[in-house]
């Protein structure tokens, strides 16, 4: 009985909360509209409108320190990732998660991917990116 006690007050005690922009385009559960969409300054288009493919090159702007490496330049994926790998400007973007990532030899390399999931913007939408905060906190 002491132990339900503590649980419940665990439960009841702690308040978790979280900001969204909502519209009425995504369902994020059966009974609520949401989008989550990223917002500030310096909104650039992509100019992704194809299915599997990565960007041009997109300068950064400022110095990002990845692993050891300082990068002021990268690749969006299509596909929901971005890449310091510039070799990839231009090419296919694979969707599949078939191996352990990082995985030497195996794209995507050298990649942030958050949300990594076939996106088509061929079908709707946009991609978009964009320099948020001040330096050195971007």
């Amino acid at each position: 009985m002491r132990y339900l006690f503590i649980l419940l007050f665990v439960f009841v005690s702690f308040n978790i909360s979280a900001q969204f922009i909502t519209s009425l385009d995504t369902v994020l559960c059966s009974s609520q509209d949401v989008t989550l969409t990223a917002s500030g300054a310096n909104i650039s288009p992509s100019f992704i409108n194809t299915d599997d493919i990565h960007s041009e090159i997109i300068p950064m702007g400022f110095d990002f320190d990845f692993y050891g490496n300082t990068y002021n330049e990268c690749v969006i994926s299509a596909n929901g990732y971005i890449t310091f790998d510039l070799t990839q400007e231009s090419l296919y973007s694979p969707w599949a998660i078939n191996n352990p990532i990082p995985n030497p030899n195996n794209l995507p390399e050298n990649a942030i991917m958050a949300p990594w999931h076939d996106i088509d913007p061929g079908v709707g939408g946009a991609i978009v990116y964009g320099t948020y905060g001040a330096a050195p906190n971007r």
